[in-house]
C-alpha cells in the first residue's frame, strides 16, 4: 500500500458581509454564516486533486431581515469583501507555504469588485511556489443562479465565486465513486430515491449491523486515513482511532445517545436536498439520522452523501463532517 501523504492543504477564508459556503472541485467542504466578519480556516485535502483546482464560494451579501415580511435582504454593496489563502502544510516539519490566491473588495461607485494587490495586513501577495501556484484570476456569476444551502436547511439565492489555484503532487487519490456516479437531477422521483437510501441507511443502523456499515463506509475511510494520517494504514484502523470506533453507529452508542427516527424538517418534496460533485452527489439538510442524548437532549448529526450507480443503485459517497 502507497504510503500516506506527508503534506495536507488548507483553505483560510476571511469575508465580510456574506454568508457562503466553500466547494474545491465543487465538492461541498463547509459554511460560514458570520455574515459581518467571516475567518474560517480548514482542511481541504479530500477535494485537492493534482494539478488544476477550483476554488467556489457560493455566497449571500446579506442585508439583514425585512422587519415587514420576515424575509433576508440582499445587495452587493460597499465592503462585502473575500480573501482567499491556500495553504501546503509538510506534516512532519511544519513547513507551510501559503498563496494569496485571492483579495478582493466591491466597490459600489464602480459597481464592481476590485482586485487588490496586497492582503488585508498590507503585504504583497504571494502566488507561487514551485509545488503549490494560482494566477490569481477570478470568475463572478452575474446573477444570484446559485442556491447557498446551510446546515439547517435554510436557502438563499447566491452569486458564484471561482478561481484556480494549481499543485503538483503525486499523492493524492481518487474518490472511491467517481468512475461510479451518475449526474442526478433534482425531480420528485429522484427526491423519493434519495430519502429511500436514507431509509434503508437507517434500517441498517437499527439492527445494530455495525459491520456491514463499516463495509459501505471502507473505501472513503482508507482514503481518509490516506490524506489526514501519518500512521494508519486501513479504513479499519481510521475507524477505529476514532472517539467510539464502530460503535458510533449502533443504535444505543456506549456515550448513550439513541438513534432517533428519521426526521425532516419539510415535506420532502419541500426539503433541502443539495447537489454537488458536478450534481453527481446528493445529501438532505439539514441530515435526517442523529442520535439523541436521553437526559440533556444533545443531538449529534451522521451527514451521509450518496450517489447512484449507472444500474440505480444508491451507495454512499463520503459523511461529510465540514472541515
Amino acid at each position: 500500500m502507497a504510503d500516506n501523504m506527508d503534506h495536507g492543504y488548507y483553505a483560510k477564508i476571511v469575508s465580510e458581509g456574506s454568508a457562503w459556503s466553500l466547494r474545491v472541485n465543487d465538492l461541498h467542504l463547509r459554511d460560514n454564516v458570520e455574515v459581518g466578519f467571516g475567518n474560517s480556516t480548514g482542511n481541504i485535502g479530500r477535494a485537492v486533486q493534482p494539478g488544476r483546482n477550483t476554488v467556489s464560494i457560493l455566497f449571500a451579501p446579506i442585508t439583514g431581515k425585512n422587519p415587514e415580511t420576515g424575509e433576508y435582504e440582499q445587495s452587493l454593496r460597499d465592503g462585502v469583501s473575500f480573501e482567499v489563502t491556500i495553504e501546503r502544510l509538510d506534516f512532519k516539519t511544519r513547513e507551510s507555504l501559503e498563496v494569496n490566491a485571492l483579495h478582493i473588495v466591491f466597490d459600489e461607485e464602480k459597481n464592481r469588485f476590485v482586485n487588490r494587490p496586497q492582503t488585508r495586513f498590507g503585504q504583497d501577495r504571494v502566488m507561487r511556489f514551485p509545488l503549490l501556484w494560482s494566477e490569481g484570476k477570478f470568475e463572478l456569476s452575474e446573477q444570484q443562479t446559485e442556491k447557498l444551502i446551510l446546515a439547517n436547511g435554510q436557502t438563499f439565492d447566491a452569486y458564484r465565486l471561482d478561481l484556480e489555484f494549481y499543485v503538483d503532487d503525486k499523492q493524492l487519490w481518487p474518490h472511491h465513486w467517481e468512475s461510479q456516479a451518475v449526474p442526478l437531477e433534482d425531480t420528485p422521483e429522484m427526491r423519493q430515491e434519495l430519502w429511500s437510501a436514507y431509509q434503508e441507511l437507517h434500517a441498517l443502523f437499527q439492527s445494530g449491523d455495525t459491520e456491514e456499515f463499516f463495509r459501505r463506509m471502507e473505501q472513503s475511510w482508507a482514503r481518509a486515513a490516506h490524506i489526514y494520517t501519518m500512521n494508519l494504514k486501513s479504513g479499519r484502523e481510521f475507524i477505529e482511532d476514532t472517539r467510539m470506533g464502530l460503535a458510533t453507529y449502533q443504535p444505543v452508542r456506549p456515550d448513550g445517545k439513541t438513534l432517533q427516527p428519521l426526521f425532516l424538517a419539510s415535506d420532502l418534496q419541500n426539503a433541502a436536498v443539495q447537489l454537488y460533485a458536478n450534481d453527481r452527489l446528493a445529501w438532505i439538510r439539514p441530515g435526517p439520522i442523529y442520535w439523541e442524548d436521553p437526559d440533556t437532549g444533545e443531538r449529534e448529526w451522521v451527514s451521509v452523501v450518496f450517489f447512484k450507480t449507472p444500474t440505480g443503485e444508491w451507495k454512499i459517497a463520503e459523511i461529510n463532517i465540514g472541515l
